[in-house]
Parts: C-alpha cells; structure tokens; sequence
C-alpha cells in the first residue's frame, strides 16, 4: 500500500477544488489519474492550462518534465501550479507540461 501524499493544486485549481488533497499514489501521473475519476469537473479543468509540476517543497523542490513526471514520489509533497498561456510563468525554473498531456499520459502510462 502506497504512503499517502499531500497534492496541493495552485491558483484556480485549489480555489474550485481544495488546495491540499491527500492521495495514496506514487507519481505524479497516478495523482492526475486520480483526480480526474475521483474529483468532479477536475480533468476539463485541468486540461485548460499548462503547468509547473513540483516534487518536493514549493521553494526548493524539483520542477518536473514530460519525461520526469512518471517518477515515483517518495515522501514527497507534489504541487501543480497552472500557467496562463502567455504569462511567461517562472521562467527558466522548469518546464511548462500541458494539462492535456499530463492527462494522456496519465491514463496510458497506468495502464488501467
């Protein structure tokens, strides 16, 4: 059995759904996988944006990529933190992954 980890969804994310969500998974992808069946409304939300996914404390934790997302977390927090398209975001601080691609992969690297 997976330890449970703190998620904590950013910006309008945690304002329509709660900034801190408690999951037993072990990357960040089956975190996404299950928000989308577990939350209502939270996968087309979440396709709506691009975003900074973080392992570990905010300030100092590791800003994931496409390849690094299917990681396993530890005992790490995980944070995801959406980027109006255009804004520029944190530049040079990490990656931006879209919502659709999170999603997808998601639901294909599970395999469920």
């Amino acid at each position: 059995m997976e330890a449970v980890k703190k998620i904590y969804l950013h910006g309008t994310l945690g304002d329509q759904f709660g900034e801190c969500i408690e999951l037993a998974v072990s990357t960040p992808l089956e975190a996404v996988r299950a928000l989308c069946l577990m939350v209502k409304g939270f996968q087309k939300e979440f396709e709506r944006y691009d975003y900074h996914v973080v392992k570990g404390e905010l300030q100092r934790g590791w800003y994931l990529d496409e390849n690094t997302v299917k990681m396993n977390l530890a005992s790490d927090e995980l944070h995801f933190i959406p980027v109006i398209a255009g804004s520029g975001g944190k530049k040079g601080l990490g990656q931006l992954i879209t919502g659709i691609v999170l999603v997808g992969l998601a639901f294909i690297v599970t395999g469920k």
